[in-house]
C-alpha cells in the first residue's frame, strides 16, 4: 500500500508544525526540511515527536541545514532525539559526502530507514533504472527520484522504470500535469508514497491535497491488482470526470481507479498503455478526439457519423482499441421523457460540439435546421444528415422552433456577456438548452427565460455522458444519482 505524504514546505518549523497538525488525519508521512530546524531551541525540536511519520530532508540548501549536520555529529544525545522522531531521513545525493557519509551513520545506528534523494530529467531510459538500482545498493536505501515528464514519451518512460523497479524501496516524485498519473499509481507499481499539499500551498493543478488523494482517487486502495481508467487530453487536470468515475466505483465496490492523463501524444498512448501503465478505457476530450480514431480497431456508429471518439475502451483478446461517442446520450438525457419525434429544432453552430447534438436529434426523428456564421459550415453538416441549413443571422425564420440548442462557445466564462443571437422571439410552449454549463445561466438561456420558455444547461451532459462510459468500461449500469443525476 502506498502512503499519502505531506509536503511541509514552510520556512519555520512551528508553521510546517501547524500543517501536519491540519492534515494528522488524513496522511500517513510528512515531509519536512531540515532546513527549518533550529538547534538553538531544544524545545522547539521536541515538538517534532507530534509529526506522524517524518521523513526528515536534508537537501544541503540552506545553512541551517548544515548547522543541525555539525551539531549532529558533536552531540549523541541530540542525534538520539532529533532520529528518534523520524521514520525516515532523506539525503540528497549532491550533499557534500563528509555530510551525507555523517547522516546516513548516525541515521541506521538508531535503526532510521535511508531514502537518498536525486534530481532527474529526461529521457528516462534504462540509464535511468540503472541509477535507482546502484543507489538503492542492494536495498539497503530507498531512492526518491524528482523528475518531470515533460510529455507523453516520458510520462510512459516512467511507467516503464517502475515496473522494473517493484522489489525496491522507491518514490517517483513526478512534477507537473504529465507527472500526476505516475504519482496517483504508485501503489499499482510498488513505490512508497505519493506527495500531497496543504489546500494553502497547492498552486498549480497538478498539486492534489491530502483530501483528494484520500476521497476522490482512494489512493491507499490502489494496488497491483487496481484496473486503471482515466481520461486523456491537453490540457486535462481540470476536468470533473475522476470525480465521477471514481466515485462510481466505490458505489459498486469495483476495484479500480480513474485517472487524468494528460497527454500530446494520443496515438503513443494507446499504443503503450495498456502494456505500462495497465489502463483499460479511457475518456477523451480535447484536442484528441479526431486524433484517436485512426487507431481504433473498432468503430462505433455514433462516431462514424460525428466524427469523433470520447470514449476508447481496450480488448485483451485482441490487445485493440473500440471507439465510441457517449456525447450524444449525455445531450439527451436532460430530455429523457419529452416527445421530440417530428418537432422542429434549431441548431446554433456547425462545430464539433454541434455534431453531436445534431446526431442525437436525428436519431431521435427531429426535424432539424442547422445556423452558423459560415453557412458553408451549416451546408456541410446538414448535408451530411439531410438537415436543413441557413446562416445565423437568419435565426429569426426559425422562431417556431420546439427546441432551440446552443453550440456554440459564445456566452462561455469569461465572455458571460454575449449571446450567439442578439434577438430571438422564443416559443413560450418549446424549450432553450445551452451546453454550456459555466456560467450556469448564459445570456442566451437568459434571454429565454424572460421570454417563459422551458431552460436547460450542459450542467447534466458531462456527468451522463459519463454515466454510459461507466457502462462501457465496466459493464456495469450504475443509478444515475451516483453521478448527481434524477433517476
Amino acid at each position: 500500500m502506498a502512503l499519502i505524504c505531506l509536503n511541509c514546505g514552510e520556512s519555520t518549523l512551528t508553521s510546517n508544525l501547524k500543517i501536519t497538525e491540519e492534515y494528522k488525519d488524513t496522511i500517513d508521512l510528512a515531509d519536512i526540511n531540515a532546513g527549518c530546524l533550529n538547534t538553538e531551541e531544544p524545545d522547539k525540536l521536541d515538538r517534532l515527536s507530534a509529526v506522524k511519520g517524518l521523513i526528515l530532508s536534508f537537501s544541503g540548501g540552506s545553512v541551517s541545514e548544515t548547522e543541525i549536520v555539525k551539531a549532529l555529529s558533536d552531540d549523541v544525545e541530540l542525534s538520539r532525539k532529533l532520529f528518534g522522531y523520524c521514520s525516515y531521513i532523506s539525503v540528497d545525493v549532491d550533499l557534500p559526502p563528509e555530510y551525507s557519509d555523517l547522516l546516513i551513520s548516525l541515521a541506521e545506528g538508531f535503526g532510521i530507514a535511508v531514502i537518498k534523494t536525486f534530481y532527474a530529467d529526461g529521457p528516462y531510459s534504462k540509464d535511468f533504472s540503472d541509477r535507482i538500482t546502484a543507489l538503492s545498493e542492494n536495498g539497503r536505501f530507498a531512492v526518491r527520484a524528482v523528475v518531470s515528464p515533460k510529455n507523453t514519451k516520458e510520462q510512459l518512460q516512467l511507467f516503464e522504470a517502475a515496473a522494473g523497479l517493484s522489489c525496491l524501496d522507491y518514490v517517483f516524485e513526478a512534477l507537473g500535469d504529465y507527472g500526476v498519473p505516475v504519482n496517483l499509481l504508485s501503489g499499482k507499481f510498488g513505490g512508497l508514497y505519493m506527495k500531497a499539499f496543504s489546500e494553502d500551498s497547492c498552486s498549480a493543478h497538478w498539486q492534489l491535497t491530502p483530501e483528494q488523494l484520500k476521497d476522490i482517487y482512494r489512493f491507499r486502495n490502489i494496488s497491483q491488482t487496481t484496473s486503471v481508467y482515466g481520461i486523456i487530453g491537453n490540457p486535462v487536470m481540470h476536468s470533473k470526470s475522476p470525480f465521477l468515475h471514481n466515485g462510481g466505483y466505490e458505489h459498486s465496490g469495483i476495484d479500480a481507479v480513474y485517472v487524468p492523463f494528460q497527454t500530446d501524444n494520443p496515438g503513443l498512448f494507446l499504443e503503450k498503455g495498456p502494456e505500462l501503465c495497465g489502463v483499460r478505457g479511457l475518456s477523451v476530450t480535447v484536442p484528441h478526439k479526431q486524433a484517436v480514431i485512426p487507431v481504433l480497431n473498432v468503430i462505433d456508429d455514433s462516431v462514424e457519423r460525428i466524427g469523433a471518439c470520447n470514449t476508447v475502451v481496450y480488448d485483451q483478446d485482441s490487445h485493440g482499441w473500440a471507439g465510441y461517442n457517449t456525447d450524444w446520450h449525455g445531450f439527451l438525457y436532460p430530455l429523457n421523457g419529452t416527445e421530440l419525434k417530428g418537432k422542429t429544432a434549431l441548431v446554433l453552430g456547425a462545430g464539433g460540439a454541434s455534431r453531436s447534438v445534431v446526431y442525437a436529434l436525428f436519431r431521435k426523428g427531429m426535424d432539424i435546421t442547422i445556423v452558423n456564421r459560415s453557412v458553408d459550415k451549416a451546408r456541410s453538416l446538414a448535408s451530411e444528415f439531410g438537415t436543413g441549413y441557413d446562416e445565423i443571422k437568419n435565426a429569426g425564420k426559425y422562431t417556431d422552433s420546439f427546441l432551440v440548442v446552443q453550440t456554440t462557445s459564445v456566452g462561455m466564462s469569461p465572455d458571460v456577456g454575449s449571446s450567439p443571437v442578439a434577438e430571438y422571439n422564443f416559443d413560450s410552449n418549446g424549450i432553450a438548452y445551452d451546453i454550456i454549463y459555466i456560467p450556469e445561466k448564459t445570456k442566451f438561456l437568459q434571454m429565454a427565460e424572460a421570454a417563459g420558455v422551458h431552460i436547460m444547461n450542459g450542467s447534466s451532459m458531462l456527468a451522463s455522458q459519463g454515466l454510459e462510459q461507466f457502462r462501457l468500461f465496466t459493464g456495469e449500469s450504475l443509478p444515475p444519482s451516483v453521478f448527481g443525476l434524477q433517476d
